[in-house]
């Protein structure tokens, strides 16, 4: 066995117990992550930097909707005026 199907081996690995490790409220991207990953064999490195990505977007996303949620409260208070 060469060098390369070795590490292949061992990036097949890390991606697998990568996902696995994953909590529970990222299950939607894990699941996204297995497909792309069967179908397109990224390596490690772009799996864990796709889920950082997603993570990060996901994390954005929260507090914008909090943001939103807090300048609702604001106006009806009696402020009509949002910034």
């Amino acid at each position: 066995m060469g060098c390369s199907k070795i590490l292949k081996l061992i990036d097949k690995y890390c991606v697998n117990d990568f996902l696995t490790g994953l909590n529970i409220e990222y299950d939607d991207i894990r699941v996204r992550v297995w497909v792309m990953w069967r179908e397109s064999f990224s390596s490690f490195r772009q799996i864990y930097s796709h889920v950082q990505h997603e993570k990060r977007k996901r994390n954005i996303m929260l507090h914008l909707d909090t943001y939103k949620r807090s300048m609702i409260g604001y106006s009806i208070r009696g402020f009509t005026r949002l910034f």
